[in-house]
């Protein structure tokens, strides 16, 4: 398919959110102060970027500054605008930049609604979900109303240094540091801790250009957790995507028409801006938590947009095709259970827990083990009761039984979707089932679709640590999840869509 057409706007999602639980915070969740901290840099947005092409069909990229992407959302955004705007959900690629400063409960299943901030009601927001609706709406209204001839491609380099590897045994149990940075074209010149080093560094972007060649937008995709701000921040804030973004949009909006800029997560399951604990890293003032690390790496990464931005377009091409299909996880993976050291949360926001005697501290494994299926006997458990109950009430919760599924082809490249935190090895493991032929890049896009929780590989689950605590559905996830990404899988083609089920439980 040719792509004829490209539309783009950017909607706020802060304003009049009100008091809510923040989302992926735990037990140290708080209820958000209800206004964004300063100003439009730091205020929750999401941008759309339409796709027309010749046949007259409509896709839809939606880059949301919010925790995780709910399918439930995604599937009453497409029922409403299937009809006036032709974009069925099915047409709809709904991404998120993981804000942990932003809201909870909107998602369509309880176990989402509940483990990030474990509020005692585990239901859907129902006021919240028809606010978010309704500026996704406004979103999709904007950019299909922007819709003008042009064109998109794929532009990308690699930016080292924004993020460390915050789990370092359990990504080395994945595979070799030197296996690791021989995947990508350049060395890291860094200075810095190797740990530095043990990250995906792609920055990758679609730039959709104008028919004059104007830039229109640019949506990119980079790993490194939003969670600079960390959990003293007590107000909404998209936190460092949404420095970045809002300053690249500045910078190139004051040398020609707006241009709408977006991030999205990749490989970031296993990356922080912080330095992880154990003094791996030298001090040092600037990377601790706050308003000065997120500018910080929210600076790294403009400069490196704005570089992207400027590339040279390459020569026009039509073959854009776009995929998409449904996955129930709960059909061939155990019931959704959490580990021990989910409790006792990551380095870069300990809950109150870390500092009591748990036993839950990351790569823990002492106590007996937490009942569970064969493929989950690696959840080690505590011998605390206080850990015991709340993970039994975690854990019964349930999660996510139909999640969306994306494939684009897309100027000799392929995109797919990927459904909740993977680490670097879990992508890379993803990325290698598509065998591409040479000059064919395969690009994850992580927190797409729904959220199911980490994604690790079989080796990096049975380490635990908090990665492997939050991979839910058992050491077969990714296995599971790469049966059915496989290019070999039929799927059905855009216009024969497979929309999950968007009922609250």
């Amino acid at each position: 398919m040719e792509i004829v057409r490209v539309g783009a706007s950017k909607v706020a999602l802060s304003r009049e959110l009100g008091r809510h639980h923040m989302c992926g915070y735990s037990v140290a969740s708080k209820v958000a102060n209800g206004s964004p901290a300063a100003g439009d840099e730091q205020e929750l947005h999401a941008r759309t970027l339409v796709i027309e092409v010749a046949t007259g069909e409509r896709f839809a990229f939606i880059f949301a500054d919010l925790w995780g992407p709910s399918a439930g959302l995604a599937a009453q955004l497409g029922r409403a605008a299937a009809a006036d705007l032709r974009l069925p959900e099915s047409h709809l690629l709904f991404a998120t930049t993981h804000t942990h400063t932003g809201p909870s409960r909107y998602f369509n299943n309880k176990l989402w609604n509940y483990a990030p901030t474990l509020t005692l009601d585990a239901g859907a927001n129902d006021p919240l979900v028809k606010l978010l609706l309704r500026r996704l709406r406004e979103g999709l209204d904007a950019a299909v109303a922007d819709l003008a001839p042009g064109s998109v491609d794929l532009v990308g380099d690699e930016l080292w240094g924004v993020g460390a590897q915050r789990s370092e045994a359990a990504f080395l149990a994945g595979g070799t540091a030197a296996a690791w940075v021989a995947r990508f074209r350049t060395r890291p010149g860094l200075q810095r801790d190797v740990l530095h080093t043990m990250v995906d560094p792609r920055l990758r972007a679609l730039r959709a250009r104008r028919a004059d060649g104007s830039l229109r937008a640019l949506f990119g995709v980079y790993a490194c957790h939003a969670t600079a701000l960390g959990q003293a921040w007590s107000s909404y804030s998209a936190d460092w995507p949404g420095i970045a973004t809002t300053n690249v949009e500045r910078q190139l909006s004051g040398v020609g028409p707006p241009v709408v800029v977006a991030l999205a997560q990749g490989a970031a399951g296993d990356v922080s801006p912080l330095p992880p604990s154990g003094g791996y890293l030298p001090a040092d003032p600037s990377r601790c938590q706050g308003i000065a690390l997120a500018r910080q790496a929210a600076q790294e990464v403009s400069a490196e947009m704005l570089t992207l931005a400027a590339l040279p377009s390459g020569p026009p091409r039509a073959d854009f095709e776009w995929e998409s299909t449904c996955w129930n996880p709960g059909s061939s993976l155990p019931r959704p259970l959490l580990g021990a050291p989910a409790l006792g949360g990551a380095e870069d926001y300990r809950s109150p827990l870390w500092t009591q005697d748990l036993a839950c501290r990351e790569g823990s494994k002492a106590g007996p083990p937490v009942p569970a299926p064969p493929d989950q006997a690696a959840k080690w458990g505590s011998h605390d009761p206080i850990t015991a109950i709340a993970l039994s009430q975690v854990n019964a919760k349930a999660g996510p039984t139909a999640v969306p599924l994306r494939r684009i082809r897309l100027a000799g490249h392929v995109i797919f979707t990927c459904p909740g935190e993977p680490t670097g090895w879990a992508l890379a493991e993803l990325e290698r089932q598509f065998a591409p032929a040479p000059g064919c890049e395969v690009l994850g896009i992580g927190y797409a679709g729904e959220y199911i929780g980490y994604l690790t590989t079989s080796a990096e689950f049975a380490c635990q640590h908090y990665e492997g605590a939050m991979t839910v559905y058992g050491s077969r996830s990714i296995t599971e999840l790469a049966a059915v990404l496989h290019p070999t899988t039929p799927w059905p083609l855009a216009g024969a869509p497979a929309e999950p089920d968007s009922a609250a439980d």
